[in-house]
C-alpha cells in the first residue's frame, strides 16, 4: 500500500477511477463533456456550472483533513484483518491518534459491522446462517467473531455514499434557452415544469408589472389586461414552447417524460409545440383543487357605462344582461401534457439502458392505482414567497415518482420559486433549476435550505 499510494496525487487518480470509470462526473449539475483537471489544486473543473469538485466529493472523506493515503492504508488494514484490529493497534499501524483512528473506524461501518455482498459478508463479523453457505473449508469456518477478507477497490467503493453526486441541487439564473444549450446532451431523466403562459400583466422579463405597467391580477391564463381576447396571444405561446421543447428534447435521454403545466384555455397550443418539438404526447392530466378558486367571470356593467346610450336605456340594459358574464367558470384544475422523447427500440429495451419510458404504478395520492386527475389542494399564501403561481410539494412529489427513480436528474426550466427542487430534494432525484427572475431563485434556495434544515 504504501508503495503504491506514495502520493496524494496517486490516491486521487485511483479513486478518480474507481468512481468515475468513463471520466469525472460534476457533482452540482452531473455534466461530464466539459470537465478539466486543475493540478495544482488537485481537482476538476466544470465548464457548464463553472464550479470546482474534489474527488472527496460524495465519500466518506468528504470532511476529512486527513490525507487519503492515511485512509487508505485504513481501510487496506480493516478489510484484510481476518480477526478485526483495534483502534489501538490501527493508531500505530498508520500513524495517527487513538482518537482519530476511532473516527476512522466509525466512518467505516461497512468494515466493521460487515457489508452483504453477493450473499457473503465482507470485512464483517459473518453469522451462522451465512456461514453455513459456504462450503467447507472457507475462511472463517468454525468461529462467529472471523471476518470475511475484502478487497481493497471492493471496501474503496464501498465507502462512496450511493446518493451523491446523483443527489445535487443547482440553482441557476439566466434564460432557459441559453442556459439549455450549455447542458450536456441526454443528461437529465425527467423535465417537470410550470412555463410561464401569459399571466396577467407580466412583461417580457416575467416579472409583476409596475409603476405605469398594468398590474397582474394573479389569475393564471386569463384574459389579459384590458379584457381583450387575442388569438395571437396562443401561437406565439406555442412558438415559444417549441423552441423551449426543442432544447429539452437534446439534454433529455431516449423515453424520458415532460410533464408540463399549462392553463386549459391554452393547453391545445402547449401540447402542439412540444409536439414539433419532437415529443410525442403521451397524456393529458388535471391538477385538481377546491378551495381559494376565485370565479372570475367579468359582467357587463363596465361595458355597458360605456356605451353611448342615455341613462335610462343603459339601466334596462343591465337589467337585460342580469347575471350574464364573460365566460369564464370558476377554475378548479389545470391541465398537465405529458410528453415523451421518443424511445430507442421496446419499452424494455429502452428501460433497460436508461430507467425511462415506464410509469411507477404504485406511485399514489390517495392509495389508489395513480390517475390523469390529481387532487391537491392549492399551497396556502407565504410571506416570503410572492410567486403567483406556487405548485403544492405533494403534488411534485407525485409526479416526480411517477416517471423517475431515486438518483435521477429532473430538470425545471422554469423553476420558480423552487417547489419542483424542493419535492426531488425531498425523495432522493438531483434537480437542475432555472429561472430568469434571481428573487424567484433567491426564494427557493431559501425553501431548500428550509427543507434541507
Amino acid at each position: 500500500m504504501i508503495q503504491t499510494f506514495d502520493s496524494e496525487e496517486k490516491c486521487i487518480e485511483h479513486l478518480a477511477n474507481l468512481r468515475w470509470p468513463d471520466g469525472p462526473v460534476c457533482p452540482s449539475c452531473g455534466g461530464f463533456k466539459q470537465i478539466s483537471y486543475l493540478k495544482t489544486q488537485l481537482r476538476w473543473r466544470c465548464g457548464n456550472c463553472k464550479k470546482k469538485f474534489s474527488v472527496r466529493i460524495g465519500t466518506i472523506f468528504e470532511k476529512s483533513r486527513l490525507p487519503l493515503r492515511k485512509w487508505f492504508m485504513a481501510i487496506s488494514l480493516l478489510a484484510s484483518n481476518t480477526k478485526g484490529i483495534s483502534s489501538h493497534q490501527l493508531a500505530r499501524d498508520i500513524g495517527v491518534t487513538t482518537k482519530t483512528a476511532c473516527r476512522l473506524r466509525e466512518a467505516m461501518p461497512m468494515l466493521n459491522s460487515g457489508l452483504l455482498i453477493d450473499d457473503t459478508y465482507i470485512g464483517g463479523k459473518e453469522s451462522n446462517n451465512h456461514k453455513n453457505k459456504r462450503t467447507a473449508g472457507t475462511q472463517g469456518r468454525g468461529s462467529n467473531n472471523h471476518h470475511v477478507p475484502m478487497d481493497f477497490d471492493q471496501a474503496l467503493k464501498a465507502t462512496i455514499r450511493p446518493e451523491i453526486p446523483q443527489t445535487f441541487i443547482n440553482l441557476m439564473i439566466g434564460d432557459c434557452l441559453t442556459l439549455l444549450e450549455d447542458m450536456d446532451s441526454e443528461s437529465v431523466h425527467l423535465v417537470a415544469t410550470d412555463p410561464p403562459y401569459y399571466l396577467d400583466g407580466l412583461d417580457q422579463d416575467w416579472r409583476k408589472g409596475t409603476g405605469t405597467t398594468p398590474r397582474g391580477t394573479g389569475s393564471v391564463g386569463g384574459l389579459p389586461v384590458g379584457m381583450k381576447f387575442d388569438p395571437k396571444q396562443g401561437r406565439e405561446l406555442q412558438a415559444f414552447i417549441e423552441s423551449v421543447g426543442t432544447a429539452m428534447l437534446r439534454v433529455l435521454v431516449p423515453g424520458a417524460f415532460a410533464v408540463v403545466f399549462s392553463q386549459p384555455r391554452l393547453v391545445h397550443r402547449m401540447a402542439v409545440g412540444l409536439e414539433d418539438a419532437g415529443f410525442e404526447i403521451r397524456d393529458l392530466y388535471a391538477w385538481h383543487y377546491t378551495q381559494r378558486a376565485q370565479f372570475k367571470a367579468f359582467s357587463m356593467n363596465h361595458f355597458v357605462d360605456r356605451m353611448n346610450l342615455a341613462h335610462t336605456e343603459k339601466d334596462q340594459l343591465k337589467r337585460h344582461l342580469n347575471g350574464r358574464k364573460t365566460p369564464q367558470l370558476r377554475p378548479q384544475f389545470e391541465a398537465m401534457v405529458l410528453a415523451q422523447k421518443p424511445r430507442q427500440g421496446t419499452f424494455v429495451e429502452n428501460w433497460l439502458k436508461y430507467k425511462t419510458g415506464l410509469i411507477n404504478s404504485s406511485a399514489t395520492l390517495d392509495g389508489k392505482a395513480p390517475s390523469t386527475v390529481m387532487t391537491v389542494e392549492k399551497p396556502h399564501k407565504n410571506a416570503g414567497n410572492n410567486h403567483l403561481t406556487v405548485k403544492p410539494v405533494q403534488l411534485m412529489e407525485h409526479l416526480i415518482r411517477l416517471f423517475s427513480i431515486p438518483g435521477q436528474v429532473v430538470l425545471d426550466p422554469f423553476v420558480g420559486s423552487g417547489t419542483t427542487a424542493v419535492a426531488a430534494r425531498r425523495i432522493d432525484r438531483a434537480c437542475i433549476g432555472m429561472d430568469i427572475n434571481p428573487d424567484y431563485i433567491a426564494i427557493a434556495e431559501q425553501r431548500l435550505q428550509e427543507a434541507i434544515q
